[in-house]
């Protein structure tokens, strides 16, 4: 059964964005940043994939720095889910933090593809 209660929008090719981990409990890292890919995208989550290993935790947030419709973004979440892939791992994130921006693009976007 699929939980979804918004839409989703997915990227004919896999978007590489910056992402990294913000929080963990309720401190702030300092941390460097990584290249992921988005493979798809909506108001309240998104799935990504990369070739490094996370934990799956609501412990721990990501940042993910992101650009739609010329908006640049940061939007943030912690991830629910990870599967093992040929090139590394695959994940899925709930959207916990994002800006208006963002807010407006997704909307944006989901009316004009998917109706």
């Amino acid at each position: 059964m699929d939980r979804r209660t918004e839409k989703r929008v997915n990227f004919k090719q896999p978007k590489p964005v910056k992402a990294k981990i913000h929080q963990l409990g309720n401190r702030s890292l300092p941390s460097g940043t990584a290249e992921v890919k988005i493979e798809n995208i909506s108001l309240n989550g998104l799935r990504f994939s990369s070739d490094l290993d996370f934990p799956i935790t609501k412990e721990m947030d990501l940042t993910f720095e992101i650009e739609l419709l010329g908006e640049h973004s940061s939007i943030a979440g912690s991830i629910l889910w990870k599967e093992k892939i040929e090139s590394g791992y695959m994940y899925g994130v709930e959207i916990n933090i994002t800006n208006p921006a963002y807010i407006k693009s997704i909307a944006y976007i989901t009316s004009q593809i998917l109706g």
